[in-house]
């Protein structure tokens, strides 16, 4: 009788409001008289030009390319995967007056949520929270008001216990003190100290692996006018390597895996701009600044260009890289003393050098065309070409490659994607000599590289590729 009773109540209009309750508390619009449309990634309804998706996430504006779609048919492909989507469906049916559909997905949430081998309401309260969290993050990066980032974060503290409960209440703390801050500001004197305080505003942004506060950083990012000021920035950064709280730089993997989105931090950020300006890792893994503070102690007084000049024998790259930022016109001639002397550091040195590098430096560009690297090859071909007008190390460049690709065309693996398209522009593109074009389209096609074949295809090298593939299937 009992069990009777149960499944009866379960069907009750009334029960169904009781066990989705918990979507109350996030304050969704009223959905009565609004059109439900469905775009290439999601669906949901439009309300006062924003999008609210069936997975709870709230996209300003409406993505371009919604269509008007019939949601009870939207609903009735809804499959048993994820406890959120239906639960919050069944949420809407309810109020559009649709009992036998609401009552259709609540079931369907219930197998979502026997699943994960948990409760339904647990289910929900994790999705929720998991939509919020991610609506926090991604606002975060689009320029939200902090006042607003807080309240998502508090909504998420409010919940019953979930998966982000306790994430939720130290980001809740520490927008906080954002604010507090925010609201407690008067400009200091130093630039310095000036530039990193709007580190809180860095809104660098990579999907599909780490996020670079400076590498990923748009335009007029905050990050770019830290990094500007160089040495000046460096002791305001030192005193943020201890800054837990977030910045407004996210990473993802994708938007398949919302729970992978993060806000990088003040430390994390710092961390990477130190790393830019100086070269070497400053933060140590006990969490302090200390280390830093004593590096700086040490190379104060040097300033960017005596520190970098420092720098040359023991990190190249960064030294040729930093000298060239500050002042190419003047350090140009050391640069290429060093690559000329130092062939084992050239090849780190020329990619910075190489967009300064003119005619009168035409003779060891020509030198260079014999180092063992093809990268060293490849840079001195793309600037005798560019810059000063001649085909030479192009030709010399076709040489080695053919000669490489008798030996073995593995041999081109070593140069990165982006010097593989440099390459191909100036065989295929510019010079149009076929023998070349036929030669790297091989040695591309051994790679697999995908983005780089279709690079090609899109610029037009006439290559038989159906014979390229028998080719190199005969030789895996």
């Amino acid at each position: 009788m009992g069990l009777i009773f149960c499944l009866v109540l379960a069907q009750d209009p009334d029960a169904l409001r009781k066990e989705l309750a918990v979507f109350d508390a996030c304050e969704l619009p009223d959905v009565r008289g609004r059109k439900f449309a469905v775009h290439d990634a999601g669906a949901g309804w439009i309300v006062d030009g924003s999008f609210v998706e069936t997975t709870l996430v709230v996209r300003r504006p409406a993505p371009e390319g919604c269509r008007e779609a019939d949601f009870p048919a939207f609903c009735g492909k809804l499959r048993a995967g994820d406890a959120l989507e239906p639960g919050l469906c069944a949420y809407w049916a309810l109020k559009l007056g649709r009992d036998e559909l609401a009552r259709t997905l609540v079931e369907l949430a219930r197998k979502g949520a026997a699943g994960r081998k948990i409760p339904l309401d647990r289910a929900l309260v994790d999705g929720i929270a998991g939509a919020t969290r991610y609506q926090a993050v991604t606002d975060a990066n689009a320029g939200r008001p902090r006042t607003e980032l807080l309240t998502l974060w508090k909504r998420i503290a409010s919940l019953p216990r979930n998966d982000f409960s306790a994430q939720a209440s130290a980001m809740a703390a520490d927008y906080e003190s954002l604010l507090q801050e925010d609201a407690a500001w008067k400009e200091p004197a130093d630039a310095g100290a000036r530039a990193v305080f709007m580190l809180r505003d860095a809104a660098a942004r990579r999907i599909g692996g780490p996020c670079h506060a400076l590498h990923d950083a748009g335009f007029a990012d905050p990050a770019r006018k830290i990094y500007g000021l160089g040495w000046n920035a460096i002791p305001a950064l030192i005193e943020r390597l201890t800054d837990r709280r977030p910045t407004r730089a996210v990473s993802g993997l994708s938007d398949a895996a919302p729970d992978s989105f993060t806000l990088l931090t003040h430390a994390e950020a710092a961390a990477q701009l130190l790393r830019e300006l100086t070269g070497v890792t400053l933060e140590n893994t006990k969490g302090t600044a200390q280390t830093a503070r004593d590096w700086w102690s040490e190379h104060r007084n040097l300033g960017d260009e005596r520190y970098a000049l420092r720098r040359l024998r023991v990190d190249p790259a960064f030294a040729a890289r930093r000298l060239v930022e500050l002042d190419a016109e003047e350090h140009l001639p050391t640069l290429v003393q060093h690559a000329t002397v130092s062939a084992a550091d050239r090849a780190a040195v020329l990619p910075h050098l190489a967009p300064y590098l003119g005619k009168k430096h035409r003779i060891p560009l020509e030198e260079w065309l014999n180092d063992a690297d093809l990268r060293v090859v490849a840079l001195s071909a793309r600037a005798l070409l560019e810059q000063c007008g001649t085909e030479s190390g192009a030709l010399r460049l076709i040489d080695r490659l053919k000669t490489a690709e008798k030996i073995d065309a593995r041999c081109f693996d070593a140069l990165a994607p982006v010097r593989r398209r440099e390459a191909a522009e100036i065989l295929a593109v510019r010079l149009d000599v076929p023998e070349a074009r036929r030669a790297l389209a091989e040695m591309l096609l051994l790679d697999r590289d995908a983005d780089v074949r279709a690079w090609w295809e899109r610029n037009g090298a006439s290559v038989d590729w159906a014979e390229l593939r028998r080719r190199a299937d005969r030789k895996k």
